[in-house]
C-alpha cells in the first residue's frame, strides 16, 4: 500500500518537478512553523516552574504622575512570612 504511493508520488514528481518542489518546500515551511509555535508555547507554559514559593511573589512597580518623568521600574521580590 505505502510503496503504491511512494510509486505515484515519484511518478508525478518526475512529471512536473516545478510544482512537486514547490509542494515540498511549502510542507517544509508549514512544519517549521508549527515547531515554532508548539516551542513558543512550551517555554511559555514553564517560564514560572522554577520560582521557588510562587504563592508568595509580588511586584513592585513605578507609577508616575507624568508619563514622561521617570524610568518605569519593576522589581520582583518574596514576600515575608505572616
Amino acid at each position: 500500500m505505502y510503496t503504491n504511493n511512494l510509486k505515484i508520488a515519484w511518478r508525478n514528481m518526475a512529471k512536473n518537478p516545478v510544482l512537486g518542489s514547490l509542494n515540498i518546500i511549502g510542507l517544509a515551511i508549514g512544519f517549521a512553523f508549527v515547531f515554532l509555535i508548539l516551542n513558543y508555547v512550551w517555554i511559555e507554559n514553564f517560564v514560572n516552574k522554577e520560582l521557588k514559593d510562587l504563592d508568595r511573589q509580588y511586584i513592585i512597580q513605578s507609577r508616575w504622575k507624568d508619563k514622561n518623568q521617570g524610568i518605569d521600574f519593576t522589581s520582583f521580590g518574596l514576600s515575608p512570612k505572616n
